[in-house]
């Protein structure tokens, strides 16, 4: 807004708020009784404080819950983004080095310590944590009986077995995430 214009917005509200004092004072509202009632007064004031401790209360707890959302959610969500390009490389190939296979499964097993870590310090069900790691571990287990030759295992074989485990792991992870979204 202009400078020039400021003072018509000043009298504009001046020309309202006269308006409704005049219409109050018209029909008594602004009408103060000068008698005190001591027990309405405090049955009043208890009220406001038990109410106000109330919502404080509630509010608290509501930040926690949400603090513990924001902060476990996208340390599931880098842990799962991090299986889900493996298993996209795992189901395009018949063939993995052993070396990244050993690197993937080491990224995977540090985001579910991690996880497992932070879910049992906040009191959380932490089961599906521990079912990712029994999962990484098939996944693990279930490589290593693959042909390897030449550092490379090759799984073609078994990939019917990997999907059921990857659909697994994936479902784990879905009830992981359940269990993070009670928080909030």
């Amino acid at each position: 807004m202009k400078k020039g214009y400021s003072w018509l917005l000043y009298i504009i509200c001046f020309i309202l708020g006269a308006l409704v004092s005049y219409l109050l004072t018209q029909w008594k509202f602004l009408e103060i009784d000068p008698k005190i009632n001591v027990s309405t007064t405090l049955i009043a004031l208890m009220t406001a404080v038990i109410g106000l401790f109330i919502a404080t209360t509630l509010k608290r707890n509501q930040n926690k819950s949400s603090n513990l959302h924001n902060y476990l959610f996208p340390k599931l969500n880098a842990t799962w983004e991090k299986f889900i390009a493996f298993s996209h490389t795992l189901d395009l190939n018949d063939k993995i080095k052993v070396s990244d296979l050993a690197k993937h499964i080491k990224e995977l097993n540090q985001g579910t310590m991690s996880l497992k870590q932070m879910f049992s310090s906040f009191g959380l069900n932490n089961s599906s944590i521990d079912s990712l790691e029994k999962d990484f571990e098939k996944l693990e287990s279930l490589m290593s009986t693959c042909t390897i030759t030449k550092n490379v295992i090759k799984y073609s074989l078994k990939k019917t077995e990997l999907g059921k485990v990857v659909e697994s792991t994936n479902s784990h992870f879905v009830t992981a995430l359940k269990e993070i979204n009670k928080l909030s």
